[in-house]
């Protein structure tokens, strides 16, 4: 059992040198195996599946790639509803990289979901709640995203959920 989450540390941090050395194909085989790892050793529906299938779509996106990664994201956000709840500050995360990914894709009509996924992160911030670096890290990363896209007024909402 050991074995695995080793293996899975060992493909994450392989993806990231190679990403980082400029081997995409190298970065998103380990990405890959990965998801595949995961799914082979947890139960269906567990939280490090929907991690596994972030990370991998996190790489499209970071590679303009952002129609693949819509749907490795839309199953993230399932998986961490789920396992994780729907208030859950990981499951918002989900959901503004989810919303961002479609923005970035070209589907504007998906404006509402960004607001809407943005919510627990301002009651939380609002409420005092540190946010974890992972999440901040996704926000940045959104709008970042949303402004090479062209979409600022979107860009300054995932700002303003990160500052309230």
């Amino acid at each position: 059992r050991e074995g695995h989450r080793l293996r899975s540390t060992l493909l994450n941090n392989i993806a990231g040198a190679a990403f980082f050395a400029g081997d995409l194909d190298a970065a998103e085989g380990a990405l890959r195996e990965n998801l595949d790892l995961q799914e082979a050793h947890r139960p269906p529906g567990h939280w490090r599946i929907g991690s596994a299938a972030g990370a991998l779509a996190m790489f499209y996106e970071e590679n303009g790639r952002s129609a693949e990664a819509i749907p490795l994201l839309d199953r993230q956000l399932a998986i961490y509803a789920t396992a994780l709840g729907e208030d859950h500050i990981w499951t918002s995360g989900a959901g503004v990289r989810l919303a961002t990914a479609r923005l970035c894709a070209g589907e504007t009509s998906r404006r509402d979901e960004l607001s809407r996924a943005l919510r627990p992160i301002e009651v939380a911030r609002s409420a005092g709640e540190a946010i974890p670096g992972d999440v901040m890290r996704a926000l940045t990363h959104a709008a970042d995203m949303l402004d090479a896209a062209d979409e600022p007024m979107a860009a300054s909402e995932v700002r303003r959920a990160m500052d309230s």
